[in-house]
């Protein structure tokens, strides 16, 4: 799929988005809420693998 780039500020979006009929407001607003959950997980677990990125913690990196 081409990638698509638009020159829209973020009011722009908005004014597009509200004009939605309901139903479709509801489903992106559920799509949006799923996608920053993702987000916010995927960014509390980086912190989590921090330990590895430390000297010392190279176990795994040796040939076998």
């Amino acid at each position: 799929m081409p990638k698509v780039t638009l020159n829209m500020s973020l009011e722009d979006i908005k004014a597009l988005v509200f004009q939605l009929p309901a139903q479709e407001f509801l489903s992106l607003a559920d799509a949006i809420e799923d996608r920053s959950e993702t987000i916010a997980m995927m960014q509390l677990s980086e912190t989590g693998f921090q330990e590895w990125n430390e000297e010392g913690e190279n176990i795994y990196d040796g040939e076998a």
